[in-house]
């Protein structure tokens, strides 16, 4: 008799690396695989489904780590490695957590206004911000994994919808998924941005400091110990397998576009403009269709983020006390004061930052620390999932993940300098 679930049970289990999913896939993901597909067409298709493998491996190496030893990778860190890490991701979150505060809001602000221009961007993204806090406090996990599963299956449907509503060029496609090339950049033949934006593709799919919610959202759906890895994968499998084409999706309908979609302003608002040229093409009903998946993929990383970094920021806490105090583990009751505490500051932090922007001094500083927060991921996860390490050769990596984690740490690293340098030239320009 066979007793394996049924493929329906088997995708009912899933959840968390859905939320990942559209969390992870923003308003940069969106920009960066727009200007992407407006400037080389499709033939970068293929650093999209790459960004998306790297992310799955890092993924799957904190599910790894903490369904072993039921602990997260951050409580890891600090428990592990010297203290002036420790500092240096206090700083980071600090910094992150500010800056993407105000760039969701603004972002979530802008997508509404675009579909729904009854009031201003800015009291949209304040009001997103609100309905945000109130999905996560009085919701809990499980109302917010229904909200994610069915936000992720609307922006998917909208934007791979919208693609192949334009008719691509199918061959086209095919040789960007298939055929890895770097295209000359136009006028002088150099490489230079190409290189830049296949590393920006590749950074940007699937979220940076969000990757740290799996932890949370694995242990909030009730899953612990090794048993569960394998149901993990499959649920990162799908999640990425998601970002991936949604990634591709955004790439196709942008280089379909006449002109490629070109349109003024920047930011998110290339997106907006987007769908005015997708309205000459494909009529309202095309444009609806297409700024339906912008908003639905800004708001769902707001979601994710108000959800997921308090618990990140939290967990984080506790094990630095740990470690100072020399208290045991600790294991909130109930509802967690110090996560809906964090909640309320994060979206406060959107709510104040939205109709100031983003201050060049932030933008700087979170540049600085965060080019650092990728390649400092893979390390640790190298260096705790070493088969030499407390997972030993039963579930410690293996050759081929090491090379994997060992050319993701030094990508990250590439683009960390690259966009450093980009931010300092900015500050100072001249």
């Amino acid at each position: 008799m066979n007793n394996r679930p049924s493929l329906p049970t088997r995708l009912g289990r899933l959840g968390p690396g859905l939320a990942i999913a559209a969390t992870g896939v923003g308003a940069g993901d969106l920009i960066a695989a727009s200007v992407a597909g407006r400037d080389y067409g499709m033939a970068l298709a293929w650093a999209v489904v790459l960004g998306a493998v790297l992310k799955y491996v890092l993924n799957e190496g904190i599910a790894r780590w903490q369904l072993s030893e039921d602990q997260s990778v951050l409580s890891a860190v600090v428990q592990r490695f010297p203290r002036w890490i420790t500092w240096y991701l206090a700083v980071y979150f600090l910094f992150w957590t500010a800056a993407v505060a105000a760039a969701l809001g603004a972002a979530c602000g802008i997508a509404a206004a675009a579909l729904w221009p009854i009031m201003g961007s800015t009291a949209w993204g304040i009001l997103h911000s609100l309905i945000a806090v109130a999905v996560v406090l009085l919701g809990g996990y499980t109302v917010f994994e229904r909200a994610m599963k069915g936000f992720i299956a609307v922006m998917f449907l909208c934007m791979v919808g919208s693609a192949v509503w334009l008719g691509p060029d199918w061959s086209q496609l095919s040789s960007g998924l298939l055929l890895p090339t770097i295209p000359a950049d136009a006028g002088d033949g150099r490489l230079s941005d190409a290189v830049f934006m296949v590393m920006s593709l590749m950074g940007g799919v699937g979220g940076s400091v969000t990757l740290l919610a799996y932890g949370s959202w694995i242990r909030a759906k009730g899953w612990r110990g090794r048993e569960y890895l394998s149901v993990a994968r499959t649920d990162l499998s799908v999640a990425y397998l998601l970002t991936g084409l949604f990634g591709v999706a955004v790439l196709v309908v942008a280089s379909s576009l006449p002109g490629g979609g070109e349109s003024p302003g920047g930011g998110i608002g290339l997106l907006t403009g987007m769908g005015d040229v997708l309205a000459a093409v494909l009529g309202d009903a095309g444009k609806l269709v297409f700024l339906v998946g912008v908003w639905t993929a800004v708001f769902t990383s707001m979601l994710g983020v108000w959800h997921g970094v308090p618990a990140i920021m939290a967990d984080f806490l506790r094990a630095w006390r740990r470690k100072a105090t020399g208290r045991k583990h600790e294991s909130p009751s109930g509802r967690d004061p110090l996560v809906m505490g964090l909640v309320v500051s994060v979206a406060g932090l959107a709510i104040v930052l939205v109709p100031t922007g983003r201050p060049l001094w932030l933008i700087l500083v979170y540049t600085v620390t965060g080019s650092l927060f990728m390649p400092f991921l893979a390390f640790v996860l190298l260096r705790l999932n070493s088969a030499r390490g407390p997972l030993g050769r039963t579930l410690g990596y293996g050759l081929t993940s090491q090379i994997v984690l060992i050319a993701t740490l030094l990508l990250f690293a590439a683009l960390g300098m690259q966009k450093l340098v980009e931010s300092v030239q900015k500050m100072f320009p001249g």
